[in-house]
Formats: C-alpha cells, sequence, structure tokens
C-alpha cells in the first residue's frame, strides 16, 4: 500500500498510522465483541442472512434483502438489522 510505496521512496521505515475512521472501527469492534448480547444479535443476524440466501427459502421469503455482515463495514449491521426490525413477520413465515 501507501506505506510501502513511502518506504521504498524514502529508503526508510514509515510508521503505519490507521486512519481516524479505522481507528473508530477497531475501537467499536472491540467495545462490541466484548458485549456478549451485541455478539450473539449479529451471530442470529448472521445466521438468517445465510438462510434468507438458500435457494428454496429465497423462493419463499417476501422481506427485505438482509445484507451481509462485514466485520469492516458497520453499515451492513445497521442495515440488517433495519430489515429484520422491518420485515419480522415475513422471517418468521419461512422460519
Amino acid at each position: 500500500g501507501v506505506q510501502a510505496l513511502l518506504q521504498d521512496e524514502l529508503g526508510r521505515e514509515i510508521p503505519y498510522v490507521h486512519c481516524f475512521n479505522h481507528q473508530l472501527h477497531l475501537v467499536i469492534v472491540h467495545v462490541m465483541s466484548a458485549e456478549r448480547a451485541i455478539e450473539d444479535l449479529f451471530s442470529v443476524c448472521n445466521a438468517l442472512y445465510k438462510f434468507t440466501r438458500k435457494p428454496t427459502v429465497a423462493a419463499i421469503y417476501k422481506g427485505n434483502t438482509l445484507k451481509r455482515l462485514l466485520e469492516q463495514r458497520w453499515t451492513g449491521h445497521l442495515a440488517t438489522v433495519e430489515v429484520i426490525l422491518k420485515s419480522f413477520q415475513e422471517i418468521l413465515e419461512v422460519l
């Protein structure tokens, strides 16, 4: 990445510093992983995402599309929780 390019160009070690958004993300990941209820919530969200992606389930599921949870992108976590809240009845029907 950029760090390697700078090191090559300058011929010396360049310390890696995360951007502010990445630093904030690392803090959020650490705090959330310490709270068991939040970890369980996202585990259920991930299981629902995988379940609704199965072709046989996807054919009958009428709710909004759940987003895949990616550790690097917290917007997917928020979007998935919002879809689950909006499509709760439809999710129950396919379970």
